[in-house]
Parts: structure tokens; sequence; C-alpha cells
């Protein structure tokens, strides 16, 4: 791992451990070391005691005391949340575009899926993902609320070190970016609000389904 040369030790390691996680190198539910930490970035106990005293205050590493520091492990119960939470955000976001925006930004959204079409062949999965995430940060990024954007991030991290990974195949969600897209380049501020709405309330549905079958 590279060596951090940074002013502002604490945010730099902050995120760096959040990326930890997302990445898969720091497992939802295993003990973390701070020493451990410390040594691969390259950096005193100081900053690890701040950025992970931050991290548990935002619920994303939990301290057991005269045990350790564990990564969160979410449920499905948690994630579910997580969607609910997510559908007013964006949906807020979405209809802000749709009423504010201006006209080169919403034309940018226009790139967003262009190249997808039914059915999306499974080598894809990945790359849809990727575009998937860029698209809703994009949305945020346009109605240009700072806090937003950056609750979102918060969301968007949990869901993307939940383990089970993307809750509904691209199949699925191919039609409903295209029509959260379309809403908007419309200026249809209550059709954009609603689908966005609908889009994260299926993925919660699909969540609690499956959190009964199991």
């Amino acid at each position: 791992m590279d060596k951090i040369n940074n002013s502002f030790l604490a945010d730099v390691v902050y995120e760096k451990i959040k990326q930890m996680i997302v990445d898969g190198d720091l497992v939802p539910g295993s003990k973390i070391s701070k020493k451990e930490i410390a040594k691969s970035l390259a950096v005193s106990l100081t900053p690890v005691n701040e950025a992970i005293s931050r991290l548990s205050g935002e619920k994303l590493v939990k301290v057991v005391p005269k045990e350790g520091i564990y990564i969160r492990d979410l449920n499905d119960q948690d994630l579910a949340e997580t969607y609910a939470i997510r559908a007013g955000l964006e949906s807020v976001a979405a209809r802000i575009c749709a009423l504010e925006a201006k006209d080169s930004d919403i034309e940018s959204l226009a790139h967003f899926f262009s190249k997808y079409n039914l059915p999306i062949p499974s080598f894809e999965t990945k790359e849809y993902m990727m575009e998937d995430q860029s698209f809703h940060t994009t949305i945020l990024r346009i109605a240009g609320i700072p806090m937003l954007v950056d609750l979102e991030g918060f969301y968007g991290y949990m869901i993307k070190s939940y383990e089970h990974g993307l809750m509904r195949p691209p199949n699925d969600t191919l039609s409903e970016h295209k029509a959260i897209i379309k809403a908007i380049q419309s200026r249809n501020a209550k059709a954009a609000a609603e689908l966005m709405m609908e889009h994260h309330l299926k993925s919660r549905k699909r969540i609690l389904i499956m959190n009964e079958h199991l």
C-alpha cells in the first residue's frame, strides 16, 4: 500500500479505511488492528485513532470494550432501511434536477446506459454496476446540494460494502434508469421524483423478501 503524505492525515486515513472495506480488504464483521493500519499506511496512531473515532460515530465500525474494533456487519434490515433513506434523498434530487438543472447538465445524462440493451449479458454486470453508481452520484451532483451528496456517499458506501452485492440484476433496473433520465430530460419533476423513489423502494422490497425466505 502506498504511503500517505498529507497534512490532513486523519481525513485521508478515514477515506482509506472506508475504501479498504469497499474493496474487500477489510471484511464486514472482521476485527481490525489500529497498529496494523498505522503501519500499512505509514502513519502514527494519532490520525488512525481520529479516523476510527469518526467511523465509530457513523456506525461504520463497532468498538467493543476490552475486545477490540470490528467492521460493522450489515444485516438485511439495515440495508432495507438504507434503501428507504436513499429513496427519499434521491427522489428530492431528481425533482430538483428536473426543475432547476442547467440544460448542459441534463444533456450530460444522455450517455448513461446508452450502450445497453436487453438482455444484458452477465459479463457486463460489473461495468453496469459502476455506471449505476456513477449515475446516482451524478444526479446528486447536478442537484447542487452538498449535504445530499455527503449523505448519499455514506449510504452508498454501506450498500457497496454489503456482502450480497447488487440487489437487483441489470435486466431489472435498466428500463427504470432510462425512464428516470427521460423524465428529467423532459423537465417532468413529479415523474422524475416518483420514478426514483420507486426505483429504490423496489430494491428495498427485494431485500425484505429475501430476508423472509432465509
